[in-house]
């Protein structure tokens, strides 16, 4: 089956509940511009990645069943970019990374995750991240996609801890980005896992191929 992936963005956010603790050094997502022989930036701009995962989702095949159920699950390691993507400097206090989709809710759960709408009538997904690599530092508590869609709704990630665990930051790589300059830590990789469900709603209608699309 052909299946389109869409709607997924890693931003950073500049706006807290709580009163974060003073680093002195920011974090930040988004595409370096000319990166010199120190590793320094001049510059970072908005970064649009397309998810696709037409390359690694294989073909699924129907079983007999009632009722809702699983008929497919795969994984892959999947880059926003391996080169770029994540950098801090010493200008501002900023560490809270938020993870946003915009999938469309199903309204319905399988053991207690949220699935999501395809283009299909009975068919389903569900997105499970097992690890990720924030620029060589990793982060593998493994969650599900289970928060609403929209600006509003995010999964967070405290940039603070996890890059202040890094060797870089520890020997004040930060620091020597100021100005707005910007020291470049490396790519994010998400590995995700793709699940696929049906319901007794889902009629092929005899169709050996679908083209599925991730609302």
């Amino acid at each position: 089956m052909t299946i389109k992936f869409r709607m997924l963005c890693l931003l950073l956010s500049t706006l807290s509940l709580f009163s974060p603790a003073s680093y002195g050094w920011s974090v930040f997502v988004g595409d370096y511009g000319n990166v010199n022989s120190s590793n320094i930036s001049s510059s970072i701009s908005d970064i649009t990645v397309d998810f696709n995962p037409t390359t690694f989702v294989k073909p699924l095949a129907m079983h007999e069943g009632n009722g809702l159920r699983e008929i497919a699950v795969t994984d892959a390691a999947r880059d926003l970019d391996p080169h770029t993507g994540l950098s801090c400097n010493k200008d501002g206090n900023e560490g809270q990374a938020d993870l946003h989709h915009g999938y469309i809710d199903s309204g319905l759960t399988y053991n207690g995750n949220k699935l999501w709408k395809t283009n299909i009538t009975g068919l389903y997904f569900a997105l499970e991240f097992t690890n990720i690599n924030f620029g060589g530092q990793y982060y593998s508590e493994q969650f599900w996609v289970n928060w609403a869609s929209g600006d509003s709704a995010a999964k967070s990630f405290n940039m603070h801890t996890i890059m202040g665990a890094d060797q870089r930051t520890k020997n004040g790589m930060c620091d020597r980005a100021t100005n707005w300059k910007y020291y470049a830590y490396g790519g994010i990789v998400l590995w995700i896992k793709y699940h696929i469900y049906i319901d007794d709603k889902f009629n092929p209608n005899g169709a050996t191929s679908l083209p599925i699309t991730f609302l």
